[in-house]
């Protein structure tokens, strides 16, 4: 009896706290309780931080100085790694959509050890990020009742969560430092027996302290020491040779890499384990008026109408054009514009799908919009490939004429969305971009664009030269010696020559009679092996920061010395 009425007293003092008035300065100043698996991360942080400091370790082997060596695919395997361990140290099954954005990252961090290209390095790491926090979202949150822009909401709110979970490792670092605290003054207070066996293994007990005050102690002299090395050049030259260690500002750097990158994993979780992002469905309201959508979409469909037919009869089948214009300066003028066109078509359409009600009419109208924004983008296409024909490859316009064709298939997805609003648009755009990306970063982007111009340029420029030497990564490396080699009659001397000097540093010259050269590189020796040098005289790199693409390139180096 005393029980029941200890659990009725209980119900009823919990009762009278449901009801609370709204703007009541208790409840808002009252702090949100963390979620379950936050809490399981709390109370066993010994083990989450733990392995994040394994995780730092690792990552600072990996990367430390090193932004696209070999073993940056080992970082990559070592966050899915210890992902997965957390995971199922919080309980959680793993689901089976997790293998593609596994794959993925670890495909891209590869390509990333095999190119010197450093826009391709960015996008690889950006793609293995987003694929990394998609796959996570995926894993905690039922997303495939979550529209696009849905789920482009609770991507930005999981990176405002981050932020927000920066102090988390302080805050469970003292939860689990204060419990530690408390367990051993409980300890310490039980009376020991002179002589027991507590008693002989307090000087145990102390062993901890003398060790916290150890790394506490390392920590302090590691910045203070570079300054006191830096002050006096005989304390600095005694105190290396004691402890052997060249530079401390390394150490420094060693132990900010591994802070990061412990740091970074666990705000990640702290954040995922919040579970803080609305589950929203996707919306099943009637939406806007479909009368307003209508005369909206049918005044736009109108106008892309005829401008398409514009495209289809004057480029295309090149009907004719107006007196005064050709088709290179036809080409050229639209391209950048209709690019625009075609990304404002895309968002309108799937803002149209979201905003109004479904309608037949409506539907139709969009399909006409978006086979409009096709033939724009293809006609956005064609432009390039007439004006690539002319001025040839650059790196930028290769990216444009990919995102042009991943544009396009984009496209298909939005028309299915328009007849069928259940259709995973997100998912779809994600396998498209991951799909088509990686084939492009293995590509050698930089070294086929030097193939391709080589092949059709009839003349060659300084500006060529300085394009394929300077411009593109050392992926075009192997190249080089092909233009070298190229024959002087292909050589055209502009204004960038007048600037030249070959034999005397700081004594320019203007533009030099080429009968006497036989090749390009014989007349600009100077700058190819200044190129070709700089590649040879760099410092050969360890096992751990080896790529594949300035191997290539110190090959190709040592063999134009050897030939030339």
């Amino acid at each position: 009896m005393e029980s029941l009425n200890t659990n009725l007293e209980q119900n009823q003092n919990l009762n009278r706290y449901e009801a609370v008035p709204e703007g009541n300065p208790e409840i808002e100043k009252a702090k949100a309780p963390d979620s379950p698996l936050l809490q399981n991360m709390k109370e066993h942080f010994s083990w989450f931080g733990g392995t994040a400091c394994l995780y730092g370790l690792i990552y600072t082997f990996c990367l430390f100085d090193n932004p696209a060596g070999i073993t940056f695919p080992a970082a990559a395997a070592a966050v899915i790694l210890f992902s997965v361990l957390w995971l199922h140290k919080s309980g959680i099954t793993l689901k089976r959509g997790l293998i593609f954005y596994f794959a993925g990252m670890m495909l891209l961090s590869v390509s990333t050890c095999m190119t010197a290209n450093g826009w391709i390095r960015l996008f690889n790491r950006a793609g293995i990020l987003l694929l990394f926090c998609t796959a996570m979202l995926h894993q905690m949150y039922e997303d495939k009742r979550w529209s696009f822009s849905s789920y482009l909401k609770q991507l930005l709110f999981f990176g405002g969560t981050c932020f927000a979970s920066l102090f988390k490792p302080f805050e469970h670092l003292l939860f689990f430092l204060s419990h530690l605290k408390a367990h051993r003054a409980e300890k310490a207070s039980k009376d020991c027996a002179p002589g027991s066996a507590q008693e002989k293994e307090a000087p145990k007990q102390q062993a901890p302290a003398v060790l916290t005050g150890i790394a506490v102690a390392s920590a302090f002299l590691l910045c203070v020491m570079p300054l006191l090395i830096a002050s006096d050049p005989v304390f600095a030259r005694y105190f290396r040779i004691a402890v052997s260690i060249p530079d401390f500002s390394t150490a420094i750097r060693i132990c900010f890499c591994f802070l990061l990158g412990s740091f970074m994993l666990y705000v990640f979780f702290a954040a995922l384990f919040r579970q803080n992002l609305k589950s929203t469905a996707q919306q099943k309201s009637r939406g806007a008026n479909a009368l307003t959508g209508i005369t909206f979409a049918s005044i736009l469909a109108l106008i892309y109408v005829i401008y398409s037919g514009i495209q289809i009869l004057f480029l295309f089948l090149r009907h004719g054009l107006p007196d005064g214009m050709t088709y290179s300066q036809y080409a050229h003028q639209g391209f950048w514009q209709l690019l625009a066109v075609s990304l404002i078509n895309i968002v309108t359409v799937m803002a149209c799908i979201q905003i109004f009600e479904n309608h037949r009419a409506l539907n139709l109208l969009l399909l006409v919009i978006s086979v409009c924004t096709c033939i724009m983008t293809l006609s956005a296409a064609y432009r390039m490939l007439l004006y690539v024909g002319v001025y040839h490859l650059t790196f930028l316009r290769v990216l444009v004429l990919w995102f042009l064709g991943v544009l396009t298939l984009l496209m298909g997805g939005v028309m299915v969305s328009i007849f069928c609003r259940k259709f995973h648009l997100f998912h779809y755009t994600a396998a498209v971009v991951t799909c088509c990306y990686i084939p492009f970063s293995f590509a050698g982007v930089d070294g086929r664009i030097a193939s391709y111009n080589l092949e059709h340029m009839e003349k060659v420029s300084r500006q060529d030269v300085n394009y394929l030497l300077y411009d593109l990564s050392e992926d075009a490396a192997p190249y080089v010696e092909q233009m070298a080699d190229m024959s002087i009659e292909r050589y055209v001397l502009t204004d960038a020559d007048s600037c030249y000097y070959r034999d005397q540093p700081y004594e320019y010259q203007e533009q030099e009679d080429l009968s006497e050269f036989e090749t390009v590189g014989e007349y600009l020796e100077t700058e190819f092996q200044a190129y070709m040098g700089g590649i040879v005289n760099r410092e050969t790199p360890s096992l751990r920061k080896w790529n594949f693409s300035e191997a290539q390139a110190q090959k190709a180096a040592e063999k134009y010395f050897t030939e030339h």
